[in-house]
Order: structure tokens, then sequence, then C-alpha cells
């Protein structure tokens, strides 16, 4: 795509841009698509963009949820498996990216903000 007078691509005039990305669970089926959104990622942080992930659960939570009301769990608690699921596919995705991401799982606006120069935040 170019921009104004057609001689320089618009991507060079976009310096760094904060990007926030939510990445579905039915995303995330198998380690090579961990390793792929990671290599993604890597490219954008090259680029000198902050970058922002926020992880779905996918099949897997839907299933540990679906087990959870089997036995008998509350609504309340079975909301709570289904977010630890979320939480294991930011964590594996936080492994895939390695020192390119913040090795913690934020939960907190401010927490994202004080840490997104640093690293990718899942």
């Amino acid at each position: 795509m170019f921009h104004g007078d057609g001689l320089k691509p618009y991507s060079t005039f976009i310096e760094m841009m904060r990007v926030s990305i939510s990445l579905g669970g039915s995303l995330l089926r198998d380690l090579e698509d961990f390793r792929r959104y990671a290599d993604a990622l890597r490219r954008l942080k090259a680029r000198g963009h902050r970058i922002v992930v926020v992880c779905g659960g996918g099949r897997r939570a839907r299933e540990f949820i679906a087990q959870a009301r089997s036995l008998g769990a509350s609504e309340e608690l079975q909301d709570r498996v289904g977010i630890l699921a979320t939480h294991l596919n930011a964590l594996l995705l936080i492994a895939a990216l390695g020192e390119d991401a913040d090795p913690r799982i934020h939960r907190r606006a401010g927490d994202v903000r004080s840490h997104l120069d640093d690293r990718i935040i899942v």
C-alpha cells in the first residue's frame, strides 16, 4: 500500500505502534501453532512495535469446563477452571516467545503499561 505521493510504502511512515492482539484459543491447537504465532510476534517486536497479546482458552477450556460441570462444580468453579485453561495457553505462548516475552501473566492495565516497553506482554 502506498501513501501520499505514491513513492514510499505506507509502512515506512509508521515508526511504532502499540498493538493489541486477541489470539483465540482455537488458533492455538498444537505446539507448531504456538511457535508460528511467537515468530510472527517477534517480527512485529523487531520492527519496534509494542505488543500486548490476550489469549483465549479454546477447546481445552471448554473441555475442562465440561469436565468440571460433570463433576458437579458450581458455575463459579467452572469459570475458574476456564480461566486457568486460558492461563495455560498464555503460559505456553510465553514459553514459545522465550526472552522476548514478559514471563508474567498481567491482569491489570497498570501492570501492562509499566512493562510494555521491555517485552511482549501476554
